[in-house]
């Protein structure tokens, strides 16, 4: 604490215990120690800082005055309130709040027994798939082709009731 400010706790307690007592203050007394209070309480604080702070993209190390950080502070704030900024943050929100609309108004795809599966072309490409797949494996096993595994692409995109197994 500093010396004025502990001289000025102590002349704020003085001024309490006459008050308290019954004892009259005179205006000019009590009017200058008020104008040293609202001084004090309104004056920028002149400490530095023992923690790094962040303001916006601005770093500030440990030893800078913190008055020098509110001061970023206040600046990012008048900042980032223009109308303009304000005005374009809101038209990004309109802009993403007519893309949500758009999404949940388009027709959504019938998934009833088919997972998410969509039309018979999805069904032949997967089929197509499957079949490169397990020729490739084949071949690089020295064999024929073989039976097909149960699952693969159609179990996971067919999971319908039978939890992942194919469903054809």
């Amino acid at each position: 604490m500093s010396m004025d400010r502990d001289e000025l706790l102590r002349e704020l307690a003085g001024l309490y215990q006459k008050a308290m007592t019954g004892h009259s203050i005179p205006v000019k007394v009590s009017q200058d120690i008020l104008k040293r209070v609202d001084a004090h309480l309104n004056a920028a604080p002149d400490g530095k800082l023992t923690k790094p702070a962040q303001v916006g993209n601005g770093v500030f190390r440990v030893g800078v005055s913190e008055r020098l950080v509110i001061e970023r502070a206040q600046r990012e704030y008048e900042y980032q309130n223009t109308p303009e900024r304000l005005a374009d943050r809101q038209a990004k929100f309109d802009r993403f709040m007519h893309e949500i609309d758009e999404v949940h108004a388009a027709p959504q795809p019938s998934t009833a027994g088919h997972g998410w599966i969509t039309g018979t072309a999805d069904v032949d490409a997967i089929n197509a798939y499957e079949a490169s797949r397990e020729e490739a494996a084949s071949a690089a096993s020295g064999g024929g082709v073989g039976e097909r595994a149960e699952g693969g692409l159609r179990g996971y995109y067919c999971a319908g009731s039978s939890f992942g197994r194919g469903v054809g």
